[in-house]
């Protein structure tokens, strides 16, 4: 029934699969013993038909292996019912065991704050194997897996890439994706070329999805970094600070030297965002300035020693410290912070830093858990980086421009006989 879903509603369906019917599945393998063989033809009907079904083609075998680990390893959470049966089975033992001994015992104390405490003791050994076990699967498909792939697996896997694959899809909340949305989405997820595009871009160059990440024409980078750029402010404004502005305007300079020569010396520089007091200094400002690159670029794809994107997050926040920190620490006195999003979703450790202080205090403003208002933040930010890079592989970018500045148009349309069907 599902797989009949999947094919007009793959999000939703993919939502049914991961947040519904694992659970159950895995209520199963915990209390019943040797499921292995028994879940077979389950988990057959999920590569042969619901997979197909939900993505619009089929799939190897490395993606099989790749789609069964968690989002944050850069898989889909889509488990192969037939492994870790066993390991469940006895997970659901040793956490039951201390109870199950009281039982026995007929015990009629129960201490139950140090019955809680022993079981979560268990429930973190089990939690760190498990983690470790996914990724050492993680490297063994990166091991194998072509060169896209793997660096897709990279980029997928950065704090915040995977927020928008988690939250449940809702019109209310609009974390709903479309038909072709999705499937275009995981396809950039997994490095495959999504179906459709078009043999050539409006700029003359050959188009791919790799194109479309970099291409300036039609000016969709810039509604991706505007996009990014109006979380952060609305959050600034829920989180309570008065004093928030856009595209602020740097002080001209009057002859003032720097020790790098990239700083930003231009007399029109301004920063994306400055918050009075974002930093605890009640009159002292700071600047920040939103950066989104592409994870397609060749210049952006990670040394192939290094599991994840830092070294090109790193180098990114730098090349913004080194063009705006030392002239707004001098000439402002203020604070800069670079804040550093991939395509894919991912973020940079300043932006991770901020991201939290702000979450912090709309937590605190509402009385509300952190990590509930950090999850909603991070799911914001995921969204609007991924509906941004929907719009730059879908968007529409022609050859030429009709201009009609120079164009009387009340001329044209007296001497051309226009317009008089309206």
């Amino acid at each position: 029934m599902l797989s009949r879903f999947a094919r007009t509603e793959p999000h939703a369906a993919f939502a049914g699969l991961t947040q519904y019917c694992q659970s159950r599945w895995s209520f199963t393998t915990r209390t019943v013993n040797d499921m292995d063989m028994i879940l077979q033809p389950l988990e057959n009907s999920i590569r042969t038909s619901f997979l197909p079904a939900l993505l619009g083609h089929d799939i190897s075998d490395i993606e099989r292996d790749l789609f069964a680990l968690p989002a944050r390893d850069g898989g889909l959470g889509i488990r192969n019912p037939t492994k870790g049966c066993s390991s469940q089975f006895e997970n659901s033992v040793a956490i039951t065991k201390p109870l199950l001994q009281k039982i026995f015992h007929q015990e009629k104390e129960l201490d139950a704050v140090e019955l809680r405490k022993e079981q979560q003791g268990i429930r973190l050994v089990q939690k760190l194997v498990l983690k470790k076990k996914n990724k050492d699967e993680q490297r063994r498909i990166m091991d194998l897996a072509p060169i896209a792939l793997n660096a897709a697996i990279k980029a997928s896997s950065e704090p915040g890439a995977s927020s928008w694959l988690t939250a449940k899809p809702s019109h209310d909340h609009q974390t709903i994706l479309a038909k072709g949305d999705f499937r275009d989405a995981i396809c950039l997820r997994t490095g495959r070329e999504p179906k459709g595009l078009p043999n050539t871009c409006g700029c003359g160059e050959s188009f791919n999805a790799a194109h479309s990440m970099t291409c300036m024409r039609g000016g969709f980078r810039g509604v991706m970094h505007n996009e990014v750029q109006e979380v952060i402010y609305y959050g600034c404004k829920e989180a309570g600070f008065t004093n928030v502005v856009r595209e602020p305007g740097l002080q001209k300079l009057d002859g003032e030297k720097f020790h790098y020569a990239s700083t930003n010396s231009e007399d029109e520089a301004r920063s994306d965002i400055a918050v009075v007091g974002f930093w605890g200094k009640k009159l002292r400002r700071a600047f920040f300035d939103v950066t989104v690159f592409s994870t397609y670029a060749r210049s952006n794809q990670p040394p192939k020693n290094s599991p994840t994107l830092k070294p090109i997050f790193e180098r990114e926040e730098n090349r913004k410290y080194r063009e705006y920190k030392e002239r707004i620490l001098q000439v402002e006195h203020a604070d800069f912070t670079p804040l550093v999003f991939a395509s894919t979703g991912g973020m940079g450790h300043q932006a991770q830093v901020v991201i939290k202080r702000i979450a912090l205090l709309i937590a605190e403003k509402r009385n509300q858990s952190y990590s509930m208002v950090a999850g909603w933040l991070r799911c914001r930010l995921s969204f609007a980086l991924l509906r941004t890079s929907l719009l730059c592989l879908r968007g529409s970018r022609p050859r030429s421009r009709m201009v009609i500045e120079n164009v009387s148009i009340d001329l044209a349309v007296g001497e051309g006989n226009m317009g008089r069907d309206f």
